[in-house]
């Protein structure tokens, strides 16, 4: 970690990154808030927040004497970088650089809260790349309140807040929360897509089965080489031969599940889905995800007839 000399008080090593540049001269956090009170304070000032190099600021791990490529501007470390370009979990769930938003605040001026924002969203960032999207969204929301003036934040906090309600069975929640910020996203967040899923669940769990099918129908056209994508259609027919006992439909679900296990390789994941799916197909009884594994909490395993 780097340190720098506060030029305006007796504090001659203070960390980098809570420094901040005010017409090229540094301020503590301290120093900052003394000097400058109100934000009209800091109006028409030349504002620069330069960075620790050697420190990645979304894991804020201290990289020794090695400088670190940035990303946005940001010093970011090698592992946050690639985080930040993959998929975390869940699978549908593409991460995208927060450090948009942290430009932005940056890029109007200064002071503590701005500074607390930053924090907020550091560790926003941080969660939601983990697959914890109940701490994303709560730290980004405390952002939000903090610079209230920053629309990008508040669209920040109603997607992660989405996310987290769509990834815990919560569609009703997820669906008006996903939409309200589907125009305001770019295309990397996969909003649609989520739009949609929210809306095929809210299907399910409203006893809608055709609707249920003819939502993940439509999903499956839209790109025909994702494993749950054939599942979710497998679950929809299967739902509707449980309640119709059309055998047709029980033959198309198996059809599917069978093509979603072969384009997963019979990955963990599929399995486990499909293997609800044919709970489903045998026993005729459209249960939750939570229901099923409070009946069956070491899995179920199919019974010749």
């Amino acid at each position: 970690m780097k340190t720098i000399a506060c030029d305006h008080c007796a504090k001659a090593s203070v960390p980098q990154n809570e420094t901040i540049q005010i017409e090229h001269s540094v301020y503590c956090e301290d120093c900052l808030k003394t000097h400058f009170p109100l934000d009209s304070h800091l109006e028409g000032k030349h504002i620069e927040k330069v960075y620790d190099p050697i420190v990645c600021a979304f894991c804020e791990n201290d990289f020794g004497s090695k400088e670190l490529e940035t990303m946005g501007g940001i010093p970011s470390c090698e592992p946050c970088t690639t985080k930040a370009r993959s998929y975390p979990f869940p699978m549908w769930v593409k991460a995208f650089m927060l450090g948009i938003a942290a430009i932005v605040l940056f890029s109007t001026y200064w002071n503590f809260r701005f500074f607390e924002a930053y924090e907020h969203l550091n560790q926003s960032w941080v969660a939601s790349d983990t697959g914890n999207f109940e701490a994303a969204y709560i730290h980004i929301e405390t952002a939000s309140e903090q610079v209230p003036e920053n629309h990008e934040l508040k669209t920040l906090a109603s997607y992660f807040k989405g996310v987290y309600y769509l990834q815990n069975d919560k569609a009703s929640k997820a669906y008006p929360l996903l939409l309200a910020c589907e125009q305001d996203l770019p295309y990397d967040y996969d909003v649609s897509r989520m739009v949609r899923q929210a809306r095929i669940s809210m299907n399910f769990d409203d006893a809608d089965y055709e609707g249920f099918l003819s939502g993940t129908q439509e999903q499956l056209e839209l790109d025909k080489s994702i494993p749950l994508s054939w599942a979710s259609v497998a679950s929809a027919l299967a739902c509707i031969y449980a309640t119709t006992d059309n055998d047709s439909f029980r033959l198309e679900s198996l059809r599917h599940i069978m093509k979603a296990k072969e384009l997963s390789s019979y990955s963990e994941e599929i399995q486990e889905y499909t293997m609800r799916i044919n709970y489903r197909l045998q026993s005729k009884e459209i249960i939750t995800t939570e229901e099923f594994y409070a009946k069956f909490p070491n899995g179920w395993e199919f019974k010749k007839e």
